[in-house]
């Protein structure tokens, strides 16, 4: 088992959010645990304190651009962050 300091850490969680992986791709991918990546990602978001609102939908909606292909347009509260983003994303296609 690899303990980590703080700094190790948290360089570890913005490597994982600029990813834009799953947790567990992410965790098979590099030298860590899924339940270590976990750890990480909420002693981070502990650090960060409640200053900002959550990421909140606006408004999802579909159509179509001007060759016909469907579009799904998505309207968010502020900018998440790349791994937010990816799960999103990933749960939109699967619907």
């Amino acid at each position: 088992m690899k303990r980590r300091t703080l700094e190790q850490g948290l360089e570890l969680v913005r490597k994982f959010e600029a990813s834009g992986l799953s947790q567990a791709r992410f965790a098979s991918q590099g030298k860590v645990s899924v339940v270590a990546l976990r750890y990480w990602l909420r002693k981070s978001r502990q650090g960060r304190g409640r200053a900002k609102a959550p990421v909140r939908f606006v408004e999802l909606a579909e159509g179509s651009d001007n060759s016909g292909t469907p579009i799904v347009i998505v309207r968010l509260s502020r900018l998440p962050t790349a791994a937010y983003l990816a799960e999103l994303l990933f749960g939109i296609c699967r619907a």
